[in-house]
């Protein structure tokens, strides 16, 4: 069944009933990753001047203390959470009443945890490393649903925990837009070229609470104390301080202009010539990634990110339906089957050739060889997700992407890190491609004649692999 974001034909879409402002529903664009019964949502927010959440049938509860022990409730550490969730599965299309400062809280393998109370709730907290959602992947949008329509965005604000795309379509037939991720963006290709392409004060960001989130920057070492909490202060002539700065607030609270001009380093240039946006250090680089990966290059990095129109904001004053997809990696197998590991060869589509370990292994990988032997076959080994590791049979070392992926491919290491990790692409029919810590796929350059590197960002036939067992 496709799921990409606009598989949703707008004349299959219904009409919101009862006291429904609009309908919405949640697409798997998990690539069979997850079923629909392991991915949930739940939606929190203003309604009657009291924090309401939303049920499957599209009816708003208020919620409270009580609720946390409520019969259902959800248990973690000792600690009991209400239980306001729903599956994909249960559910199709959702009547979304019209709510204030609402929140979509989307997860996948296991629901938040969140505590409510009779006048708020608790949700995730990336700087409490006890918090019941540490180990949860999740995500969310914000909106608010009112007399003069809908109001929403995707946020990175805080964190990324998978790709999701936000589409928007109206009553009138005459608006249907997305933002959100690129929807060919997977999530380990994002956090793959996040650790490359950020400068390396931001790196860490992919690791800190890694593989559940690549957090912001304030959730990292530019927090006050940490290595990089003074990185904007002399850009700003100390008149802010690096953490003002990246949360907008403080004496920037009520200046949208200045607090983004410090982001996208023009506090002494044209605030609004989006051209010259993070050309310099000191940026940040956390909100330039989600610009650069994302539809429009619009996203919302930061709590000041909408300024000169630059966020991932969506509204319409007669919505009919709201469709938003979670995206993951690329497909396990065609079948759904996981790519068989064990000892393999690689025969590269660019010219019909086996790709060897050169000189025993002490040389870059190659294209080069009719047949199959030790130097041409490696075991395949699965870590996790879509991600392996290849070893080289031919001196019982791990195929690196040297240099980050920017040099040629060669089996030297003893050990799997970033370098020595790689994501499998199902092509179908057995043939594969494959992703490198850089973001880019693995080319047999000139027609196989030159060694294996990581320096391509699509794929065609250089790129593409027979994977044969051995």
């Amino acid at each position: 069944m496709a799921t990409d974001i606009m598989s949703v034909a707008r004349n299959t879409i219904p009409n919101a009933s009862g006291n429904g402002a609009l309908v919405f529903k949640i697409l798997n664009g998990t690539n069979r990753a997850y079923d629909d019964t392991q991915i949930y949502w739940a939606v929190l927010g203003m309604s009657n001047n009291r924090w309401n959440y939303l049920d499957r049938s599209g009816q708003l509860h208020p919620i409270s203390m009580a609720l946390n022990d409520a019969p259902g409730h959800l248990s973690k550490n000792g600690a009991n959470y209400a239980n306001i969730y729903t599956r994909v599965s249960e559910v199709d299309w959702v009547n979304l009443p019209k709510i204030v400062s609402g929140r979509m809280f989307l997860s996948v393998g296991s629901p938040c945890f969140i505590k409510t109370h009779d006048n708020g709730f608790a949700g995730p907290d990336l700087n409490n490393s006890s918090d019941p959602n540490r180990d949860v992947y999740h995500d969310f949008i914000e909106f608010t649903i009112d007399n003069s329509g809908y109001h929403g965005n995707t946020t990175r604000v805080d964190a990324f925990g998978f790709p999701i795309q936000h589409r928007l379509v109206n009553r009138s037939g005459n608006f249907d837009l997305t933002f959100g991720e690129l929807e060919n963006e997977t999530r380990d290709g994002l956090f793959a070229k996040f650790r490359h392409e950020v400068p390396e004060e931001f790196k860490t960001l992919a690791e800190i609470q890694a593989p559940y989130r690549i957090v912001a920057p304030i959730h990292g070492s530019f927090a006050p104390g940490k290595k990089n909490d003074k990185y904007f202060d002399a850009y700003s002539n100390n008149k802010y301080t690096t953490q003002q700065i990246l949360l907008c607030n403080g004496p920037l609270a009520q200046e949208p202009e200045i607090g983004s001009a410090l982001n996208r380093h023009v506090f002494r240039g044209n605030t609004k010539d989006v051209t010259q946006y993070y050309k310099s250090s000191p940026a940040n680089y956390y909100a330039k990634f989600w610009h650069d990966h994302s539809i429009g290059q619009l996203a919302y990095g930061f709590a000041y990110d909408d300024y000169n129109g630059q966020a991932s904001y969506l509204e319409i004053g007669d919505p009919k339906a709201l469709i938003i997809r979670i995206g993951w990696n690329e497909s396990v197998g065609a079948s759904g089957s996981r790519i068989p590991t064990g000892v393999i060869a690689l025969r590269s589509n660019a010219n019909g050739k086996f790709v060897c370990a050169e000189n025993a292994g002490n040389s870059s990988l190659i294209a080069n060889r009719d047949a199959a032997s030790s130097w041409e076959t490696f075991e395949l080994i699965s870590l996790d997700g879509n991600n392996v590791a290849l070893k080289s049979r031919a001196n019982g070392k791990y195929v690196c992407a040297e240099n980050a992926g920017d040099g040629p491919l060669i089996a030297n290491r003893s050990q799997v890190s970033s370098w020595e990790t790689f994501r499998l692409i199902d092509r179908g029919n057995g043939k594969v491609a494959l992703i490198a810590v850089n973001g880019k796929y693995v080319c047999a350059d000139d027609f196989g004649n030159s060694e294996l590197i990581a320096n391509r960002t699509s794929v065609d036939s250089w790129e593409t692999f027979d994977l044969t067992q051995q």
